[in-house]
């Protein structure tokens, strides 16, 4: 949260399971210091309730693990390019 406070990201991909703090809680921080920057949640988790969480609390996707590094790149892309979102953060 420091670094993000300091340095406004693209985009973050945030996995849900962390230590200290989990994803989820980020993800509200994340959102309501900057709701214009888009959130991917990561996760090993395949309960369709969390990615409903995730997805309700902000978050713009939602990648599974294992990942397939094409779709993530596919998200990178997506979140990186969404019209009438605001381009300079910082």
């Amino acid at each position: 949260m420091q670094q993000f406070t300091r340095e406004r990201p693209d985009a973050v991909f945030l996995d849900i399971n962390m230590p200290g703090m989990n994803g989820v809680e980020v993800l509200k921080r994340v959102h309501a210091l900057d709701p214009a920057v888009p959130v991917i949640m990561v996760t090993a988790n395949a309960d369709i309730h969390v990615a409903e969480v995730c997805l309700k609390g902000g978050a713009i996707g939602y990648v599974p693990k294992p990942f397939n590094l094409k779709y993530m790149e596919h998200m990178a892309a997506m979140a990186t390019d969404r019209p009438g979102e605001r381009k300079d953060r910082r």
